[in-house]
C-alpha cells in the first residue's frame, strides 16, 4: 500500500500545478473541468477547494467558485462511499 502512495504523490502534485496554471492562464471552465476530473481520480482531492479560492480571487466572483468546489467535494465523498468508486 505504501508503494502506491509513493507513485500517486508526484501525480497529485503535477495535477495541483496544472490546475493552478490553468486557473491563471486559461478560461475558468478549463480549471473547473480539471478539478472535477481530479476529484474523482484521487482519493480525497481537497485541493479543489483551494483552486476555487484562487479562481474567486482572480475573477472576483464573490465566493461562487469556492462554494461550488466545496459542494462538489462533499458530494464526491458521499458518492464515492455509495458507489464504491475508489480503488
Amino acid at each position: 500500500m505504501g508503494g502506491n502512495n509513493q507513485r500517486i504523490t508526484p501525480l497529485r502534485s503535477a495535477a495541483v500545478l496544472l490546475i493552478a496554471l490553468s486557473a491563471v492562464l486559461l478560461p475558468w471552465w478549463c480549471a473547473a473541468a480539471l478539478c472535477v476530473i481530479a476529484l474523482f481520480y484521487f482519493e480525497s482531492f481537497y485541493e479543489m477547494i483551494f483552486a476555487g479560492l484562487l479562481m474567486d480571487s482572480l475573477y472576483g466572483t464573490s465566493l461562487y467558485a469556492t462554494s461550488a468546489s466545496t459542494a462538489l467535494f462533499l458530494l464526491s465523498i458521499y458518492l464515492k462511499k455509495r458507489l464504491k468508486f475508489q480503488r
